[in-house]
């Protein structure tokens, strides 16, 4: 945009000149006015450009220059992906890898996202016993943490008790802890 900007200023530059030697000396104080007008016009535009130029600038990320190469090649493929969906967990244990798993590539692990930014990813991806677990929480970075230290535990305790469940049958003192686990079954 500014080199388009100034290529055109310097094209009316070159035609200023041409047309003040062409131009008849009453009318050349019109001529100069309206010459005038359009410099500034120019000039006004070619510093908004330039200050929107820098904001854009301070505003993105620095990027190493041991990796400034990979982005450049990044930025020069043309290929568009398919929009990534990540299926909603309920609290069901069979599809907690997967969601996680998915959850965790695109925006756990994300460093541009703030940790209240993944939370509210996060909640927006719960429903059921899952999203009931988390809904006292408020939106802090701690709670953040908190909320996927649950999660994941919830699911680790409900894996290791639904392996006692097996044992019920061959130990019988087991039965204290599977009642203890059929308890944090209930939802929070």
């Amino acid at each position: 945009m500014l080199s388009i900007l100034s290529t055109k200023e310097e094209s009316l530059t070159d035609l200023d000149k041409g047309i003040e030697d062409e131009t008849p000396t009453d009318e050349l104080e019109a001529e100069i006015a309206s010459t005038q007008d359009y410099q500034d016009r120019i000039l006004t535009w070619k510093t908004r450009t330039k200050r929107l130029i820098q904001k854009a600038e301070s505003e993105r990320p620095r990027v190493s220059d041991a990796s400034a190469s990979s982005v450049r090649s990044l930025n020069a493929q043309t290929v568009k992906l398919p929009k990534l969906v990540i299926e909603k967990y309920s609290g069901e244990i069979s599809q907690w890898q997967e969601f996680w798993s998915q959850y965790e590539t695109a925006i756990h692990n994300n460093d541009v996202l703030s940790k209240r930014e993944k939370f509210t990813y996060l909640k927006s991806y719960l429903t059921g016993a899952a999203a009931r677990a988390v809904a006292g929480f408020t939106m802090t970075d701690s709670n953040y943490d908190a909320a996927v230290e649950l999660l994941q535990n919830r699911v680790w305790k409900k894996r290791h008790c639904n392996k006692r469940t097996y044992v019920q049958a061959t130990e019988p003192n087991s039965c204290k802890e599977i009642i203890s686990c059929s308890s944090f079954e209930t939802p929070v």
